[in-house]
């Protein structure tokens, strides 16, 4: 089963595009990509300071990794 999904690849067909178009799918993708990195970056910083929050206070609730069920 491995060895057919191995066989399998998938690669996009650019030749028929204007040139602009791939220019502005490039920079679509790299605005995509920063803007994934940033969102990564709020969300640890606001972990964090969750984190700093929960000790300073005592509270070991928030202190702790926080588990979503």
């Amino acid at each position: 089963m491995s060895r057919v999904h191995s066989d399998i690849s998938v690669t996009p067909d650019f030749s028929g595009l204007p040139a602009s178009v791939i220019s502005g799918l490039q920079h679509l993708a790299n605005a995509a990509a920063g803007l994934v990195v940033v969102l990564a970056g709020l969300g640890i910083a606001v972990s964090v300071v969750g984190i700093l929050v929960g000790s300073w206070s005592a509270n070991p609730h928030l202190a702790s990794a926080r588990r979503w069920a």
